[in-house]
C-alpha cells in the first residue's frame, strides 16, 4: 500500500468514526435530553393518561390520551404551552387519541359536517344549537369551546369521552 493510499484510508476511517459519534451523540441527546424529559413533564399533568412520541420526517408527533377533563380548551392550551416551551418553536403535531367508543364515534361522525362548516364560517351559535339538539336526542353530554384558533369539542357518555380540537379558518380567508 502506498503512503498516499494509507493516508486516504486513515482519513476516511476518522471521518466515518466522527460521523458515527456525532449521530450517536445526537440520538442520545434527542432521547435523554429532550424526548424523555418532555414525556415526563406531559405525564405529570393529571389529565393525561398516556403519551406516545414519535418522529416522522423531522417532525415530532405527540399522541396524547386524556382522562376525564373538565375544560378541554384549558388542558389543550397547557399541553401546547409545554410543547412550545420544550421544542422552542420546532415543528410538531399534537393528536388527541381516545379509547374506542362506537356511540361517541357515531355522534362525532354525525356532527362532523356541522363542526367543519362552523369552523369555516364562524357560525358558532348555530353550531351550539345543532350540537345541543343532537346531544339531547342521542342522550350524550357535550362541552363546546371556541377561541380565535380552535374549536374544542368534548363528547361524553358515561365514563367514555371523545375529544376533538379543530382549527378554525381565519376570518381573513372568508369571502
Amino acid at each position: 500500500m502506498k503512503k498516499g493510499d494509507f493516508r486516504t484510508a486513515i482519513s476516511l476511517l476518522v471521518f466515518v468514526c466522527a460521523l458515527g459519534l456525532l449521530l450517536g451523540g445526537y440520538q442520545l441527546y434527542s432521547k435523554y435530553g429532550m424526548v424523555n424529559p418532555l414525556e415526563r413533564e406531559l405525564q405529570a399533568r393529571p389529565a393525561i393518561a398516556k403519551v406516545e412520541i414519535s418522529k416522522v420526517e423531522g417532525q415530532y408527533h405527540f399522541a396524547v390520551e386524556l382522562q376525564e377533563v373538565e375544560n378541554l380548551q384549558k388542558e389543550y392550551q397547557a399541553i401546547v404551552e409545554i410543547l412550545d416551551k420544550n421544542l422552542k418553536g420546532g415543528p410538531y403535531q399534537l393528536i388527541l387519541t381516545d379509547p374506542e367508543d362506537k356511540v361517541l364515534q357515531q355522534a362525532y361522525l354525525h356532527l362532523q359536517p356541522a363542526i367543519y362548516e362552523a369552523a369555516a364560517t364562524h357560525r358558532y351559535v348555530w353550531l351550539e344549537e345543532t350540537v345541543s339538539q343532537y346531544a339531547v336526542d342521542a342522550g350524550i353530554n357535550y362541552r363546546l369551546y371556541v377561541d380565535d384558533r380552535y374549536l374544542y369539542l368534548h363528547l361524553a357518555e358515561g365514563e367514555h369521552s371523545l375529544y376533538r380540537v379543530i382549527e378554525v379558518k381565519s376570518s381573513q380567508n372568508i369571502t
